[in-house]
């Protein structure tokens, strides 16, 4: 839904689509660490197996990102 983080974690080779539900809006696009401790997410591989991108290894902690949320959503036309 609008407004909630989102993320996946790909065993094999991958392509992955998903639907907006609005807009792109590079104002609001923000991203938090997959790897930050305070999320819980059970991962399979071990970081050192992980591929991933710079944006994505620089992304804040929960904790900062929620000092400051970018993410942005009208409802209704643009």
């Amino acid at each position: 839904p609008p407004g909630f983080a989102h993320g996946f974690e790909a065993l094999e080779d991958t392509i992955m689509a998903y639907k907006c539900t609005a807009f792109y809006n590079k104002q609001g696009e923000g991203a938090i660490n997959i790897l930050d401790e305070e999320l819980g997410v059970p991962l399979t591989l071990r970081e050192s197996e992980m591929i991933l991108s710079e944006r994505d290894r620089a992304a804040e902690m929960l904790s900062g990102y929620n000092t400051n949320p970018r993410f942005y959503f009208t409802r209704g036309k643009q």
